[in-house]
């Protein structure tokens, strides 16, 4: 194999680049990969999947995990949110993900050489924990969560330069992607690649009525779901039980997925000129949820500013403003979600050429 091999531009329309705002870095990258090999401008049709989750720990109460600055507790976006994201790439443009597995290190390096030198884009799994220069690095609790796509193998220096969502361009050793290849053969799984489709010729489909009403239709019932760790219940449960391990702890800590809320619902706007070109409400209601969007996003990054700084400076005297930033974000979601059901409940019950599923 050669020492050096570079991505080959030749297949591509442009330059892979990735965005720092997606709602999870699988999707990230599956963005900047289509874009890069179809020329696609983006994929905003697909960021649609409104709903929260709590993962509390099932035999313990909350508290740290052993780097004594996270919580053992994950409130993100709802695992249905990423399915969806994956189901209409393929409904609106005509993309989908094949995976390949390896059982064998050596044998995976030879499949991102050829990749690259035939200009293949190829997503792979990663550790937080292993990307040098973030600083976690080394803290390899936090599992194989994390993407990564290549753009040069450098054996000689033994090497991968990549891309991927914390800090765009960035180079890791191979010893460390071998460390994350192993982790996964020993959880008795192949080490998976993921690769980017297009069907031959396939135009980019408009949203209609029928599938904002499918979209509005889930998303509703996952925020309303009866589950206390689903939807709207998650959230203020979530709250609720981490302010208060906060002030058992006496101090703050990072919770796991949370970064993800602001992000998503800058995903959700980018639903909305769709919306208003398929006349899915009035352009009133569509401007009053994408103001309530916008004032949601604004806490969120809030609460993530807070929460870091005072993480970092260990400091407690800050746990009152976040006290004050959950309950205001808590009132805010719940107008977003009346918003939602709102133009659900104005939209017709039918119209003529609505597919089967919604039937």
């Amino acid at each position: 194999m050669e020492t050096v091999i570079q991505l080959n531009p030749g297949r591509l329309r442009y330059p892979p680049t990735v965005r720092h705002d997606a709602p999870d870095c699988f999707t990230a990258l599956v963005e900047a990969s289509v874009r890069s090999q179809f020329g696609l401008t983006g994929i905003p049709k697909a960021w649609f999947g409104y709903s929260f989750v709590y993962r509390p720990p099932p035999r313990s109460r909350l508290g740290l995990l052993s780097d004594g600055r996270t919580l053992n507790a994950e409130l993100g976006r709802s695992d249905y949110g990423e399915r969806r994201v994956l189901e209409k790439l393929g409904l609106y443009y005509g993309v989908a993900i094949s995976q390949r597995t390896f059982r064998s290190f050596d044998s995976l390096l030879v499949e991102v050489g050829r990749a690259l030198k035939a200009g293949e884009l190829v997503i792979s799994p990663f550790g937080v924990g292993f990307l040098k220069g973030w600083y976690e690095y080394g803290e390899h609790q936090f599992g194989m969560t994390h993407v990564i796509l290549p753009t040069e193998l450098n054996l000689s220096r033994a090497t991968l330069t990549v891309l991927e969502t914390i800090l765009g361009s960035s180079e890791i050793d191979l010893q460390d992607y071998e460390r994350c290849f192993e982790r996964i053969r020993r959880e008795g799984r192949d080490f998976p690649l993921w690769y980017c489709r297009r069907e031959q010729g396939h135009e980019e489909r408009p949203v209609c009525i029928s599938d904002a009403r499918w979209d509005l239709r889930e998303c509703v019932e996952h925020l309303r779901s009866a589950d206390p760790n689903q939807g709207l219940n998650a959230l203020s449960r979530a709250i609720g039980e981490i302010s208060e391990a906060f002030e058992r702890l006496k101090r703050p800590a990072k919770i796991p997925g949370l970064w993800t809320f602001g992000p998503d619902r800058c995903a959700l706007r980018e639903n909305l000129p769709h919306w208003r070109a398929a006349c899915v409400a009035s352009d009133a209601r569509i401007a009053e949820l994408d103001e309530l969007l916008g004032s949601a996003i604004a806490v969120w990054s809030g609460i993530n500013a807070v929460l870091h700084t005072a993480v970092q400076e260990q400091d407690a005297s800050q746990l009152s403003e976040l006290k004050c930033l959950w309950q205001d974000i808590v009132c805010r979601e719940e107008r977003i979600a009346e918003a939602m059901e709102t133009i659900y409940r104005d939209l017709p019950a039918r119209v003529e050429g609505d597919d089967v599923r919604d039937v």
